[in-house]
């Protein structure tokens, strides 16, 4: 890809483009790639869209020459994958040269990106949060009301015959006030009550929680380095109790459910693997969004709500299918190791 490096000796081996961090690439006006830098060199070789990077921008560059009027500088942004299928986001940008031709300057924008992407989610989390404030208050108040009446003439209904139906609304009234209880706890914000604790313990309180919804499920756990952690440990319990339930939905007819702890890059990293269908491609990017959801019965809110308490403690959480050639669903959790004060 390379046509020829500016002699502008920086270090052995290296040039004044080489050490800028930016990647560069100088495209003459015959189309022809004359110059790159070293992080240009990197990225230009994953692929983008099926084809290699560069061959995407150069599409750009090309609607740029037979486009009149002053060049658009705005940075556009890329999805591109390496050869182990890693996703890096490259934003780029296009400078017209009458001396040079045209240079395109880029680099890798993935973390900023996902910065974004979570600011923007923790803001619509805040206005999601204040419209379920109103209908938790409109409907919890008349929705006791029913409550209260029917326990009322429960005796009455017994004797009248109508205990059974009774019974049905009753149980439809406890699924509304569950529902409900989802809404409060995604309103009712508060930051991290942190204590020291151990992830195994918490783990195993999660999994006592989903015990009745773990049937014909085979659940197994593997540590390696563990430190304790600074966390809320409710919190933390209702994260994986989420994860819990979720994964065992997507395993009605049963199968196995994996978790694997360990400290990567001093951070406690966490593995929630499932055998279940997997999450389609076309829905990840919104499976944290408030009231997203595919089940007939969900809320939506179980894994925006992982999102935040995740984001509470200064951690991630990211969800995706399991690696290699396999079915199943994989949550990443990854958290800070604190010390208290």
């Amino acid at each position: 890809m390379r046509k020829n490096r500016p002699n502008v000796p920086f270090s052995s081996g290296t040039t004044l483009l080489d050490e800028i961090g930016v990647g560069v690439v100088i495209v003459d006006e015959g189309g022809e790639v004359v110059v790159t830098n070293r992080v240009a060199d990197d990225l230009i070789t994953r692929r983008a869209g099926g084809a290699p990077l560069i061959n995407k921008i150069f599409e750009h560059v090309e609607s740029e020459r037979g486009r009149d009027g002053p060049p658009r500088m705005k940075e556009l942004t890329v999805e591109a994958f390496d050869e182990a299928g890693n996703k890096t986001i490259v934003g780029y940008r296009l400078f017209r040269s009458n001396r040079l031709g045209t240079i395109i300057s880029m680099h890798d924008v993935t973390e900023t990106e996902r910065f974004q992407a979570e600011r923007r989610q923790l803001e619509r989390l805040s206005e999601v949060g204040k419209a379920c404030a109103m209908v938790a208050h409109e409907i919890g108040n008349p929705l006791a009301a029913i409550k209260a009446t029917i326990q009322s003439i429960e005796h009455e209904a017994a004797e009248a015959g109508l205990g059974d139906s009774l019974h049905a609304v009753n149980r439809e009234i406890d699924r509304l006030n569950n529902m409900l209880g989802q809404l409060l706890g995604f309103v009712r914000h508060r930051p991290p009550r942190r204590t020291k604790a151990d992830l195994p313990t918490i783990l195993n309180r999660a999994r006592g929680a989903a015990e009745g919804r773990l049937n014909n499920i085979h659940f197994s756990t593997r540590y390696g380095l563990l430190r304790p952690l600074w966390i809320d440990q409710d919190q933390l319990q209702q994260v994986l109790l989420n994860l819990f339930i979720n994964a065992a939905d997507a395993m009605p007819e049963g199968g196995e459910l994996r978790v694997h702890a360990g400290i990567e890059d001093d951070r406690m990293v966490l593995h929630v693997e499932d055998t279940g269908s997997g999450i389609p491609e076309e829905i990840v990017d919104k499976v944290f969004d408030s009231f997203f959801t595919t089940k007939p019965t969900g809320t939506g809110l179980g894994l925006s709500i992982c999102y935040r308490i995740v984001t509470d403690h200064g951690g991630s959480i990211a969800i995706g299918r399991r690696s290699g050639n396999v079915s199943g669903t994989c949550v990443t959790i990854t958290l800070p190791i604190m010390t208290g004060r």
